[in-house]
């Protein structure tokens, strides 16, 4: 599973009282089963919720590794992974770090 952050990470602001951060990135080659549960381990280290939408809308919580591997995870998909939470631009900023790894 191969990732590359686009330039664009953005704070997008649902309403006054509500932000998300969200982070776009590209695979470029299939996730394997283990590398999807190196991304859900990290993913889990975040008391904020993470998802994970895939190219076709469809959207999974990056804590399971059962969900994301039901996503459309292929070479070329672009991929939006997004937090909410306390912690949440520190857990996206960080998961896409750990994805461009694989």
């Amino acid at each position: 599973m191969h990732y590359i952050a686009k330039a664009l990470a953005c704070l997008a602001i649902a309403s006054p009282a509500m932000a998300v951060f969200t982070a776009e990135a590209t695979l470029y080659a299939d996730p394997t089963t283990r590398q999807l549960s190196v991304f859900v381990n990290e993913a889990k280290r975040y008391s904020s919720d993470v998802s994970v939408t895939d190219s076709a809308g469809k959207t999974a919580n990056a804590k399971s590794l059962f969900k994301l591997d039901n996503l459309s995870l292929d070479a070329g998909t672009i991929i939006t992974i997004k937090g909410e939470g306390d912690d949440e631009q520190e857990a996206v900023e960080n998961l896409v770090r750990v994805a461009r790894e694989f």
